[in-house]
């Protein structure tokens, strides 16, 4: 009988591998703030003070922060979900929507897909349905009393879901023989 409070194990080869992608995102990112010669996160919330200061329009601005935001929770994200934590999936539940308006695929190297076939809907296409993917993956299995994922149909479950109170009566009775 499989335990109620575990996931299957797709479902935790799925989530692991999220948050593998999540961590890899992050390095990607900032290898490719140094070979640029720029301090990563920092000089990005620099520049969007500066246009501030030039321009008056505090959007850069906020756009930078919530930017850097969601990539430190990447962070926290990525080692959630390889540990395989529940706080991991609600983050990243949480994430998705910030994800998609700022262009930070949860396949890191889905980023380059604009740019190799010239077409940004393609990638914003990718981008959502990847997302989609993630968020589907990563939804909480139910469980019935009798082990059987409750997807795969109260038809399919190999024991019967009884009452407690039955169930309590019936351990009872084989105990006392």
């Amino acid at each position: 009988m499989i335990d109620a409070t575990k996931r299957s194990d797709r479902a935790t080869l799925w989530t692991r591998a999220w948050g593998a992608l999540d961590l890899v995102a992050v390095v990607l990112l900032m290898m490719a703030s140094v070979v640029n010669g720029r301090f990563p996160l920092w000089d990005d919330v620099a520049d969007a003070l500066t246009t501030f200061q030039w321009y008056g329009s505090s959007l850069p601005l906020v756009v930078s922060c919530i930017h850097t935001a969601i990539v430190l929770s990447l962070l926290a994200t990525g080692y959630l979900l390889v540990c395989n934590r529940p706080a991991g999936r609600y983050l990243a539940i949480a994430q998705a929507p910030f994800r998609i308006a700022l262009v930070i695929p949860s396949v890191p190297l889905l980023g380059y897909l604009g740019s190799t076939t010239g077409s940004v809907q393609i990638m914003v296409a990718a981008l959502v349905l990847t997302e989609l993917g993630k968020l589907w993956t990563l939804r909480k299995e139910r469980w019935h009393r009798s082990g059987t994922p409750e997807w795969a149909g109260a038809s399919q479950a190999q024991t019967p879901i009884l009452p407690v109170k039955e169930l309590d009566e019936r351990r009872k009775d084989h105990t006392d023989s």
